[in-house]
């Protein structure tokens, strides 16, 4: 069997993060609940758009060193070494934000999967070679489908169509 995985919201949880961020450059009040959902739907209804997207990409570039796992990854993870299940991990990343600092956004969620001992080369579980952050999603689709993968992990719906 081989999984795959996705990054964003699937592996990595930034809803403490951005919240911490968010409250801390008084974009949001502290009573916002502690969820990136919530935060990004304050900006975007305040029109603020634009601050929410240079803001992600702070945090998808500098902060994610500070963003925990989703609870159980790593117990899932280590069930599916147990079971000799082959792992990917493929996301929908763009190489830089679209706004904002030119932060390396592959290389900052590499360092993270690395930081949290996910990676072969470090001890972990998925082999590097098996990790892949394409431009757009259309590319994270046929990645999924030339993988073979046979069971995916993903929160975003939209993938799925």
């Amino acid at each position: 069997m081989h999984i795959g995985l996705d990054f964003d919201n699937t592996i990595v949880c930034y809803d403490a993060i951005v919240h911490q961020h968010a409250v801390a450059a008084e974009l949001v009040p502290e009573n916002t609940p502690v969820s990136k959902r919530a935060v990004r739907d304050y900006l975007q209804a305040n029109g603020q758009g634009d601050i929410w997207t240079e803001m992600q990409g702070y945090i998808y570039g500098v902060a994610v060193k500070d963003a925990s796992p989703f609870p159980q990854l790593h117990a899932f993870l280590s069930e599916c070494t147990d079971r000799e299940i082959h792992l990917s991990i493929v996301s929908h990343k763009t190489p830089k934000p679209h706004l904002g600092a030119p932060y390396d956004l592959h290389n900052a969620a590499r360092e993270w999967l690395a930081q949290q001992g996910i990676l072969r080369s470090v001890g972990g579980v998925v082999d590097d070679d098996s990790v892949f952050f394409e431009h757009t999603r259309k590319e994270k689709v046929e990645r999924i489908a030339h993988r073979d993968i046979d069971l995916f992990v993903d929160d975003l719906p939209e993938v799925f169509k």
